[in-house]
């Protein structure tokens, strides 16, 4: 009788985690629009002088494509420190933390007078410390919550990696502003390096 019933239900089962995974694939995608679009764009615009009714098209014409190549300069970097040890891999990946904010805001990269990855690391010399530990809370954070939205069974299950899934995007927000914070308190305190 219990396999008759399982077999019944199979059919909704399915339909249940095809919708389930549409939706986290749907907010994976929201996440990625407003950390890298939308949050971006709204931070720049207070902070620059110019026109607040700026296009995400000029936007994204403008900043994300320098922010595409630092990322992956960057991320070769990290590779390749990593390869050497995975401690100085990591080093240089929190030390160069703040490249999307410095390809974002700062005028003197956008002019061609500053390399981003040599802005962010003269940025976080002292408080390399602090933003690992930002860095870290904010992994750690997110992990527990995607654990426990997997730890519900039965029909609440898509719920919890639902729910899970909309918590992490609201940490990840707000650890990202928490650093935005931090890089401009330390963007006004840390002159440029005449190199």
């Amino acid at each position: 009788m219990f396999i008759l019933y399982q077999s019944q239900l199979a059919p909704f089962n399915d339909m249940v985690q095809m919708f389930s995974q549409l939706g986290m694939g749907a907010i994976s995608l929201l996440e990625a629009a407003l950390l890298l679009l939308l949050i971006p764009l709204r931070i720049y615009t207070p902070t620059s002088q110019l026109d607040s009714n700026i296009s995400y098209w000029q936007f994204i014409k403008k900043h994300i494509a320098p922010l595409a190549a630092e990322s992956i300069r960057m991320t070769a970097f990290v590779i390749l420190w990593g390869l050497l040890l995975i401690i100085p891999g990591l080093f240089k990946q929190i030390r160069w933390y703040f490249v999307p904010f410095v390809v974002i805001t700062d005028k003197k990269y956008q002019s061609g007078e500053v390399d981003a990855l040599d802005r962010s690391n003269s940025l976080i010399n002292g408080i390399t410390l602090l933003v690992g530990i930002i860095i870290l809370t904010d992994f750690v954070i997110q992990y527990l919550i995607d654990s426990y939205g997997q730890s519900f069974q039965g029909p609440l299950k898509f719920f919890g990696l639902f729910t899970a899934g909309i918590l992490t995007l609201g940490v990840s927000i707000y650890s990202y502003i928490l650093l935005y914070s931090l890089f401009k308190k330390r963007n006004a305190e840390v002159p440029y390096s005449e190199d």
